[in-house]
């Protein structure tokens, strides 16, 4: 399904995203009992809290943010970010898995919209976003070891 939106709908609703994927990593800060894996959490967490802060701060009128795009309909909250999936009582596996769930829907997001979109600037903001998240998913699997 098709929807048309402005870059500024769609950003403030991946910052919604993002801040719920932060409290991801926050949770898995706390429950997670490897030290090392807490470390990568708690650096992860922080590095997108940095995102975040420029994602806020982008001056959109540079990426056409007025102009209305065609893209798949937004996808709600809960389908990007389970929040309600883990609590500070579920394991530490069951909160990676979570966080790396969350962060591979938020990356076909931005790569889909990354397709659909025709401004070369926007592309890039979105291309920029996948890969950022990609790296995350990434390092989350190469460096937390299962029973952390």
């Amino acid at each position: 399904m098709l929807a048309y939106r402005n870059l500024k709908d769609i950003v403030d609703k991946v910052i919604v995203w993002e801040t719920e994927r932060r409290g991801l990593y926050q949770v898995a800060a706390v429950a997670l009992r490897n030290p090392e894996s807490r470390k990568l959490v708690e650096l992860l967490e922080a590095d997108l809290a940095e995102r975040l802060r420029i994602l806020c701060e982008l001056d959109l009128r540079k990426f056409g943010g007025l102009e209305w795009m065609k893209i798949a309909a937004l996808p709600s909250d809960d389908e990007m970010v389970p929040r309600k999936s883990i609590s500070r009582d579920s394991s530490p596996e069951d909160i990676v898995r979570v966080i790396i769930d969350a962060g591979e829907r938020l990356m076909r997001f931005y790569e889909q919209t990354e397709r659909s979109l025709v401004s070369r600037s926007q592309k890039e903001l979105f291309k920029s976003l996948a890969l950022f998240t990609s790296e995350q998913i990434r390092s989350i699997r190469e460096r937390i070891a299962p029973g952390a």
